[in-house]
C-alpha cells in the first residue's frame, strides 16, 4: 500500500467515496502509521453534544489527523528513548490514568442519581433573588477618532480639538463630522455609534466620559486614549432594570445543575472519607520522617 508523503494539510483528496474499516491505515509518517481507529479514539474525547458537528467538518478533521500523526511520530520517539521507564515519568503517566479513572467513574456515578426539575428549581431561585438579577447600565454613544498611530499623541490631541470646537460652533454637525474625521475602522459599518458600552468593557478614560455625559451636555471635550484622541457625542442612557425570568432562564438552570452536581459529588466523597480506615502508625510515622530533612 502506498501512503502520500505530502503534509495532509494539503490536500482534501482524503476524502473519498471508498469503503473503510476500522483500522485501516490513514497516513505515515517516518515509519509511524496512524488508523482510522486511533482518530475515532481521539473523536471520543470530544463531548458528545459536540462531536457530530466536530466530525463534520472534513478541515478540521484534516488538522485533527496531521495533528495526530505529529504527535504520534513524537510519541514513539519518546518510547524509542525508553522514557516510559523513567521513575518521574511514570509516576505522571499512573497519575494521569487514575485521575482519568476517577473523573470517568464519578460522571457515571452522577448518571445514577436522582434527577431535579431545574426548571422549577431556577424559578424559585429567580423569585428569591430578584434583585440579584438585574441588567447593567448602559449608553449608547457616537464618537470621533482622531488615532495617534500615523501621528504624534499631542498631534491627534490637537486635530480633535480642531474638529471640536468646529462642532462646537454649529460649523458642521457631529454626524458629519464623523464621516469627514473619523479614523475609527468600524465607522463604515455602524457610523460611529457604539451601543450598549458597559462599565468595565471599554478603556477607562473612554468609559468614564460616556457615562459622564448627560441629556444637558451630551457632548464631551477631547478624550485620550492608546488607540486616540475621541470626540463623544451621547445618543441614549439606559439605566438598568429588573431583568425578567425568560432573560435568565437559561443561566439559572445551568446553575442549579451545576449547584446539582457538586453536591452529588460532595455527598459521594464524603461518604467515602467518613469510611472506616486502618492506619498502620508505625509505618505511616516512619515513612514521613524518611522525608524530614536531616538536623545539622
Amino acid at each position: 500500500m502506498k501512503f502520500m508523503k505530502l503534509n495532509i494539510l494539503l490536500t482534501i483528496s482524503l476524502f473519498t467515496s471508498v469503503a473503510i474499516s476500522a483500522g485501516d491505515i490513514i497516513i505515515e509518517k517516518n515509519g509511524v502509521q496512524l488508523s482510522t481507529s486511533e482518530v475515532d479514539s481521539f473523536l471520543l474525547t470530544i463531548p458528545e453534544k459536540d462531536r457530530s458537528l466536530f466530525s463534520a467538518n472534513k478541515q478540521r478533521m484534516i488538522e485533527v489527523i496531521d495533528n495526530l500523526i505529529v504527535n504520534k511520530v513524537s510519541y514513539q520517539s519518546a518510547l524509542d528513548s525508553e522514557l516510559d521507564e523513567d521513575p518521574e515519568v511514570k509516576a505522571k503517566i499512573a497519575q494521569s490514568t487514575q485521575r482519568i479513572m476517577v473523573e470517568a467513574w464519578i460522571e457515571q456515578y452522577i448518571t445514577t442519581q436522582p434527577g431535579a426539575d431545574f426548571q422549577a428549581i431556577a424559578h424559585e431561585n429567580y423569585i428569591l433573588n430578584k434583585d440579584q438579577y438585574n441588567s447593567p447600565e448602559t449608553v449608547d454613544v457616537k464618537h470621533v477618532l482622531i488615532g495617534s498611530r500615523s501621528r504624534s499623541a499631542e498631534e491627534a490631541h490637537q486635530l480633535a480639538n480642531q474638529v471640536l470646537q468646529e462642532i462646537k460652533s454649529d460649523k458642521i454637525s457631529f454626524d458629519a463630522a464623523a464621516q469627514q474625521y473619523t479614523e475609527d475602522p468600524t465607522y463604515k459599518n455602524n457610523q460611529g455609534l457604539i451601543a450598549g458600552v458597559r462599565r468595565g468593557a471599554s478603556v477607562p478614560e473612554f468609559e468614564q466620559a460616556a457615562f459622564a455625559l448627560t441629556a444637558d451636555s451630551p457632548l464631551s471635550e477631547v478624550v485620550d486614549t492608546k488607540f486616540g484622541s475621541h470626540i463623544i457625542y451621547l445618543v441614549t442612557k439606559n439605566p438598568s432594570r429588573p431583568l425578567l425570568f425568560t432573560e435568565v432562564e437559561g443561566q439559572l438552570i445551568e446553575e442549579a445543575r451545576q449547584a446539582q452536581r457538586t453536591r452529588i459529588i460532595d455527598s459521594y466523597l464524603d461518604v467515602i472519607r467518613k469510611q472506616e480506615v486502618t492506619v498502620n502508625q508505625e509505618v505511616l510515622n516512619a515513612y514521613l520522617e524518611s522525608y524530614r530533612p536531616e538536623q545539622s
